[in-house]
């Protein structure tokens, strides 16, 4: 009985945490005027026990100087923040899915989740025949799904006679040059306009698409559609749905709902999201659903045959190049189950190769037979190394990079780490060597 009653405890305190996140979120872009506070997002919420008292985690972009200054104006507006939301208040944003402590949700989540997405879906329908300027964010490090939602759905926007950009922060991956109006991607929003509508396409966060966030109308309605469970609900409205195997399948199921046509080309840009996330519909996220909207899409002009030819069979000589070096440095450890390898910038020099080319290396690294965890270690910096966790046996490779302020999937995840090459291997290999024997089972 007391167990249950801590359980209950806990569950209630995440859930008005969740609520409190929210609500500060809309209060600081809505009624904050202070010039001192930049782009900030609240990242979480920790509610005593009593539910008295919150610990609020703030992420803030810009420099150390506008950071700084950043909190600063948070700080002195405590007051104003506490007055704003009082008891009575009710929940800011409009979240689908369940706060990020009940991943997975269970069956009963799920249902409730399918049920509300249709609303969330009117809502969303309204807002954009209430805009007719109209920003969509993909994230940096862009892959096929974020590419290939944010430019069919901007397609289907044009196709009402809205105006519309795809910001997508640089370098783009040269591989998806094919996709239909890739060449009309730009990093920064056009000067003089001010759009009132902000999507957001598979971004756990915001710092995730990059420095031209800054330049989103503190008035505009931000939506955040993604199926990572570790999203950090940033958005006014938040539509998270964990069960889709690419965001580009959620896409597909707002344009039906809106009666939007998808087009031939939509097609392409859709069916190159699903196909990616999937691995070619290779990984354990290939459902029934995913294949159907593939034959789906491949039916409504898609070319399954001349897309995995463009995306998986016509590389650059330098990116092989560069996936030879770094497999070079691979090394497999604990019998088997951790494999590891690094990308240098030396690397990229030696191979005229740019990271983006360095996609696929991870996916070589987790096809050793009996592997539990594969990392790929990138330099980006002398003090910024990324990496990529790929994961087959128990370990929750979305967990483990969350522990180092990344996020993603259970089987595939990633984050950027402010560290040396050096630290950042010693670092993170004791995370995951001390994960894989947690989630081995009892001898």
């Amino acid at each position: 009985m007391l167990m249950r009653e801590v359980e209950m405890t806990s569950y209630r305190a995440d859930q008005v945490g969740e609520q409190v996140r929210e609500e500060i979120m809309s209060i600081i872009r809505r009624d904050l005027k202070d010039p001192r506070i930049g782009f900030v997002s609240i990242t979480a919420v920790r509610m005593s026990s009593d539910l008295r008292q919150a610990r609020v985690r703030v992420s803030v972009l810009g420099s150390s100087e506008e950071q700084k200054d950043s909190i600063k104006g948070l700080v002195s507006a405590k007051g104003l923040i506490r007055h704003e939301r009082a008891p009575q208040r009710g929940v800011a944003g409009r979240t689908l899915w369940p706060p990020p402590h009940k991943r997975g949700g269970g069956a009963e989540a799920i249902a409730t989740a399918q049920r509300d997405k249709p609303h969330l879906y009117d809502e969303i329908k309204d807002l954009i025949d209430a805009n007719q300027e109209i920003l969509i964010f993909g994230h940096k490090d862009a892959d096929g799904d974020t590419l290939g939602c944010s430019l069919a759905f901007a397609e289907a926007l044009r196709s009402e006679g809205k105006d519309v950009w795809v910001l997508v922060p640089p370098p783009l991956p040269p591989m998806y040059a094919f996709l239909p109006r890739f060449e009309e991607i730009q990093a920064e929003p056009p000067h003089g306009v001010d759009p009132q509508l902000v999507f957001f396409f598979d971004s756990g966060n915001l710092e995730r698409s990059g420095n031209a966030v800054r330049r989103i109308a503190a008035h505009a309605t931000i939506v955040n559609i993604d199926h990572h469970p570790s999203n950090s609900r940033f958005g006014d409205i938040n539509v998270i749905d964990a069960n889709a195997s690419a965001v580009g399948q959620m896409v597909m199921e707002m344009l039906d709902h809106f009666g939007y046509k998808i087009t031939t080309t939509i097609a392409v840009n859709l069916y190159v999201a699903l196909l990616t996330d999937t691995g070619g519909f290779r990984h354990e996220n290939t459902t029934p659903r995913a294949l159907e909207d593939a034959a789906r899409l491949a039916r409504l002009g898609a070319d399954p045959g001349h897309i995995a030819t463009q995306v998986y069979k016509m590389r650059p000589e330098t990116t092989l190049k560069l996936s030879g070096l770094a497999l070079a440095t691979m090394r497999v450890e604990m019998d088997g189950r951790l494999a590891w390898a690094k990308v240098t910038r030396r690397m990229l020099k030696e191979a005229n190769a740019v990271m983006a080319e360095s996609e696929g290396i991870i996916d070589t690294l987790n096809s050793i037979a009996g592997l539990e965890l594969a990392i790929l270690f990138k330099e980006v910096s002398s003090d910024l190394t990324k990496i990529s966790v790929r994961s087959r046996g128990a370990v929750d490779a979305a967990a483990l990079c969350a522990s180092f302020g990344g996020g993603g999937h259970i089987r595939a995840a990633g984050a950027e780490i402010e560290k040396s090459m050096d630290e950042a291997v010693k670092f993170v290999l004791a995370a995951a060597k001390e994960a894989i024997l947690a989630a081995s089972p009892e001898p």
